[in-house]
């Protein structure tokens, strides 16, 4: 490849990543070239009516009874100033149900079978077809084929649809703008994957490799700041979905099951039947389970991390993905002769 060729390359690839460059620096420059059309899902009549989102870092406070309305008769939603929202086992005072037990199910999400999914399917199938197309014209032939999106990016196009299907002011979208963001507290160390990240889905759900702002805003993405919002919350809040040998084999958003908090010693677990070759029948998606008796009053904590890891691994992801530091029993135990068995092995 001659010079002047490599010059041109250059400048190509910095014209297509000036709107993701600027999610992470809404100051910078934004490309001014327009994407393709696309077929838009019409929203859906509004389900009720919703409050107004919030600031980054605090969810808006829906009227109650509104939002969540999966949550079990036995569990609710509290706020500390420890650790913000979470779920708690109900106190009952009239003699009625006395905690969880362990085994117990707690919450699952319930997902629609395929032919409730064809309209945002379609368009994923769509948006697949443009992206091969836009490799092979951009690099030409390649014997190993083209490399589709990743699953971060097919599940957040996915969310982008379903909003936009939904319309913001339904429950569905409001649950998923409840959901926490770290955005304004991101290390400096995760810009770089967050602009690859910003610009795929850019690229993707538009169906342009030049993408721009405007391509953005009929999903509700009407900055780069909204962008990267997004991704935050998609980053903190969404759970690796296992088969039962517990191998990845995808991602799964439950804004209900966000709600629940962290601990390295947990009560509760998420697990995902239907990932088995034979799933129980009419079991759910996505489902937390009790692993010892939880009282009433006790808040529902599940792991957010392998928690057979050593002490410093766990508070090191906790600390990059999560953006916080543990304190539970198990890493803030500082007592002289204490031994993490996790650490002894």
């Amino acid at each position: 490849m001659s010079f002047a060729s490599l010059q041109q390359a250059r400048a190509k690839r910095a014209a297509q990543s000036s709107f993701v460059r600027s999610a992470i620096n809404p100051d910078a420059p934004s490309s001014d070239n327009k994407a393709v059309e696309e077929e838009t899902p019409t929203p859906d009549v509004p389900q009720t009516p919703a409050s107004t989102p919030s600031a980054v870092g605090t969810p808006p406070s829906p009227s109650k009874g509104m939002l969540y309305t999966q949550l079990a008769p036995f569990l609710e939603i509290k706020s500390t100033a420890a650790s913000g929202r979470g779920i708690w086992a109900k106190k009952v005072e009239d003699g009625g149900v006395k905690g969880i037990p362990a085994g117990r199910f707690i919450s699952s999400t319930i997902l629609k079978c395929q032919t409730h999914d064809w309209p945002i399917h379609k368009l994923e199938c769509k948006a697949l077809q443009r992206w091969i197309l836009i490799a092979m014209n951009r690099d030409g032939p390649n014997e190993g084929g083209v490399t589709i999106p990743g699953e971060a990016v097919r599940a957040l196009a996915r969310l982008l649809w379903v909003r936009a299907r939904k319309g913001t002011e339904s429950v569905w979208t409001q649950e998923i703008e409840a959901m926490q963001s770290h955005r304004e507290s991101l290390p400096t160390s995760s810009h770089e994957a967050l602009t690859l990240l910003s610009h795929s889905l850019a690229r993707y759900i538009s169906g342009s490799d030049r993408p721009s702002p405007d391509a953005l805003s009929r999903f509700g993405i009407n900055s780069a700041r909204d962008l990267l919002d997004l991704i935050s919350k998609f980053t903190v809040n969404s759970f690796t979905l296992t088969n039962p040998s517990l191998t990845s084999v995808g991602v799964a958003i439950s804004p209900l099951a966000a709600l629940i908090n962290h601990n390295c010693e947990p009560n509760a677990v998420v697990v995902f039947p239907r990932s088995s070759i034979s799933p129980s029948p009419g079991s759910d998606p996505l489902e937390v389970v009790a692993i010892k008796d939880i009282p009433p009053g006790e808040e529902i904590l599940t792991s957010y991390v392998d928690i057979s890891l050593p002490r410093h691994l766990r508070i090191k992801e906790l600390k990059e993905r999560y953006m916080f530091t543990c304190v539970c029993s198990a890493c803030s135990n500082d007592e002289e002769g204490h031994v993490d068995p996790r650490e002894a092995m």
